[in-house]
């Protein structure tokens, strides 16, 4: 999702249905495991944590993956000082990213 290109203003059907589908295979994915890669904490679910913990400032709707919840539980109770930085790290995001929104509707704007 490139949210800050000089076009990007909202994120449209086809990026929801994306993160959508990335959300449903790694739900599929993490049944019956706790982390992505093996039974232990590896430095594969530092990235995918990092990546699931930005798709939810886009799409925050986890009701339906309670498989990713459970994992991103696990990950913030795992990765020291994460519990405290996701929140923060979210906001933060969501801050740049209403920024850029901002931005690009100024630059659509003639007046």
């Amino acid at each position: 999702v490139n949210i800050f290109s000089k076009k990007a203003t909202h994120l449209d059907e086809e990026t929801v249905g994306k993160v959508r589908t990335i959300y449903a295979t790694t739900e599929q994915f993490l049944k019956g495991r706790k982390y992505i890669a093996s039974d232990v904490i590896s430095i594969a679910d530092f990235s995918y944590f990092t990546s699931l913990t930005t798709l939810e400032v886009f799409l925050p709707e986890l009701d339906d993956y309670p498989n990713v919840v459970r994992y991103l539980l696990t990950c913030m109770d795992t990765i020291p000082g994460c519990h405290d930085d996701r929140t923060v790290y979210i906001a933060n995001f969501n801050a740049l990213y209403q920024a850029a929104v901002e931005r690009n509707r100024s630059l659509d704007d003639p007046s």
